[in-house]
């Protein structure tokens, strides 16, 4: 679910946990510097204690969150605003570049390359962000159950990224699926589960089944990986 800051809206963020959204999604948008000129009506600090009092009131309810570039910001300050949101605990995040709809919007100061956001991709995962998408034309909610879950599989996405129609390039296709070994085919259901695992457990429950989907995505990734090379 998509929200707003909820400033001034006492008990709305309560409510909508007590709804048990499958994920609370609060974006981030920018950097701090840049919201007095992208977001005058936001306050970056609302935005971070929004998604921490999430956490606060459900522990085990996943947050997500995403921000663009190429709106002036430098890779040190999306450092940085990764590493805020991991304070606030922030589960998942989207990277995605920042486009001008119309001529009345902020220009585009420069086009991140692939390589660069392959690069803040890794730098995510290895800040412990669970669920990573970074790529020039990701977007928050665009496809956003085919980015993190594939229905027909029962499955949840891995951390790696996704291109822009929603297809993982590190990923088996539904063509593929049958030649990965069965120990793949038996991990994608079993990702779900672990996120499943969490819903209502004790924080030390829930921390456990995080790490464990952590390793898990990593050492599948390595094999999906190791088998498009070969």
């Amino acid at each position: 679910m998509l929200t707003p800051d909820f400033m001034r809206k006492e008990g709305a963020i309560e409510t909508v946990v007590a709804a048990r959204p499958d994920v609370f999604n609060h974006n981030i948008e920018t950097v701090p510097r840049l919201y007095p000129t992208i977001r005058p009506g936001a306050r970056y600090f609302t935005s971070l204690r929004l998604l921490s009092r999430v956490k606060e009131i459900d522990p085990s309810m996943f947050t997500k969150s995403g921000l663009m570039v190429g709106l002036g910001e430098t890779r040190g300050e999306i450092l940085q605003v990764m590493d805020d949101l991991r304070a606030a605990e922030v589960d998942f995040l989207t990277v995605g570049q920042y486009l001008q709809p119309t001529p009345k919007h902020a220009t585009i100061d420069r086009f991140w390359t692939p390589a660069e956001f392959d690069e803040l991709a890794a730098m995510a995962r290895a800040k412990g962000f669970l669920m990573v998408s970074a790529s020039p034309l990701t977007r928050s909610s665009y496809h956003a159950g085919r980015r993190f879950c594939a229905p027909a599989h029962g499955a949840c996405q891995s951390t790696q990224d996704l291109t822009d129609d929603g297809n993982d390039p590190a990923m088996p296709s539904e063509r593929s699926w049958l030649s990965l070994p069965n120990s793949s085919l038996t991990w994608w259901p079993t990702c779900r589960g672990i996120l499943n695992s969490c819903r209502g457990a004790p924080r030390r429950a829930c921390a456990a089944a995080r790490a464990r989907l952590s390793r898990s995505t990593r050492s599948q990734s390595a094999l999906v990986h190791s088998m498009k090379s070969s």
